[in-house]
């Protein structure tokens, strides 16, 4: 805003100085260029309003408010693998969404939580100066900070959010959101060190370690690493399952966690870690991904498969690649078959929250074709609908959301 504030200034200099004859800056040919040096800042300020926009998150659905906390989370039986920390505790963090009757007294919680400690660190991934969109920090969500738990369900489902290489909490916000206000209790890890910023509750950041996944075609055993990250995320999860019983116990939750109904979703390297924990841990019930990436999973575990009603969606971007192959094994050695889809005109980050800094993802190549508007209804649509018929067991047709959107087919592997 700033070459439109300047304009401003000098409109009303030029209106209450140089028209009422009290001061002269000089021959026309001087006025004009500054007429122009001017006008031109505030063109390039409109520029970068529309390129840097603050939009809004998506409003829920449901007929819930929304309630969240976070906290901070440290499993004593694993030792960190990553960054300065290695061998100490594994200390990561999450945040809960959950459905809420009264939101008078709580206050509106920021889309991302930890403000430009994280929001920083979203241009720097791909070499922009970070201070870039520090506006981010100013935008909303639609959830409440440590607001009462509903009481009009006794218990309420429960969906463990992962995200991606390089993702954050924040980035999966859209989908906490939608299904705590449809009463289902959401939690979203951020997994540290394969997070952009993880920031604890005691002020410390701990920013993403590169060398937890190098580059494959300059890595010989790529394969090992990312199988570790791949293992880490699956941990996190699993040591979340195991922390909702005190959970459960908590003043705020007052024992409405329905632990018999868990579900997982995650993207990526998230979507991968869900996979595996759904394969080694039989209190998982339902599994979605969006481009799951299984390839790193121990073949052992893929020929294992599923037994548990699972969905998949996968980018046009990922039409083609290595992890094909391996999600082909996982499915074929399924018991319940997963369910497969394509959105064309999508590519890998558009399954995320990146939708807004579309502009800026549209510019480096990193936004698919497809309105993110509708690719993130596509998602949201599909994510309630099977996390409705499988852990609330109401009828649903999920072929309906391909008759409605050509951008969306089924894949048979």
């Amino acid at each position: 805003m700033g070459g439109i504030y300047i304009y401003i200034v000098y409109l009303l200099y030029r209106f209450l100085f140089i028209r009422k004859k009290r001061l002269s800056i000089g021959e026309f040919g001087e006025k004009k260029v500054f007429g122009v040096f001017f006008l031109s800042l505030s063109i390039i300020s409109l520029g970068l309003i529309m390129f840097f926009q603050v939009n809004k998150l998506p409003e829920p659905t449901g007929s819930y408010s929304v309630g969240t906390i976070s906290f901070d989370l440290v499993d004593k039986e694993r030792l960190e693998l990553y960054g300065d920390k290695i061998g100490e505790e594994r200390k990561f963090k999450a945040q809960m969404w959950y459905p809420s009757d009264d939101v008078t007294e709580g206050e509106r919680a920021p889309w991302i939580e930890d403000g430009v400690k994280v929001s920083r660190m979203i241009p720097k991934d791909i070499g922009l100066p970070g201070f870039l969109i520090d506006y981010s920090s100013l935008i909303k969500s639609n959830s409440y900070k440590g607001v009462p738990i509903s009481e009009k369900e006794e218990k309420y489902p429960i969906v463990i959010i992962s995200h991606g290489w390089t993702g954050y909490r924040n980035i999966h916000t859209d989908i906490g959101e939608l299904l705590a206000s449809h009463g289902y209790i959401a939690i979203s890890i951020d997994h540290t060190y394969g997070s952009l910023a993880t920031v604890f509750d005691n002020g410390e950041v701990i920013e993403v370690d590169y060398g937890a996944l190098p580059n494959r075609n300059e890595t010989e055993d790529f394969l090992d690493y990312a199988n570790a990250l791949v293992t880490t995320y699956a941990y996190d999860s699993r040591f979340v399952l195991d922390y909702l019983e005190e959970l459960d116990d908590s003043e705020l939750i007052d024992g409405r966690l329905d632990l018999d109904r868990i579900g997982t979703l995650g993207h990526s390297t998230g979507g991968g870690g869900v996979v595996k924990i759904a394969i080694e841990d039989d209190r998982i019930k339902a599994v979605f991904g969006f481009d799951p990436w299984v390839e790193p999973i121990e073949d052992e575990l893929l020929k294992i498969g599923l037994d548990v009603p699972s969905l998949f969606i996968r980018s046009e971007q990922w039409e083609e690649g290595y992890n094909n192959g391996y999600l082909t094994t996982l499915i074929n050695h399924s018991v319940i078959k997963p369910m497969t889809y394509q959105m064309n005109g999508v590519n890998h980050l558009d399954f995320t929250m990146l939708y807004m800094y579309r502009p800026i993802l549209q510019a480096f190549g990193f936004a698919g074709e497809l309105d993110s508007q509708v690719s993130s209804k596509i998602q949201l649509e599909y994510v309630l609908k099977f996390f409705e018929t499988y852990l609330k067991d109401n009828e649903t047709n999920l072929n309906d959301i391909e008759k409605i959107y050509d951008s969306v087919i089924p894949v048979n592997y």
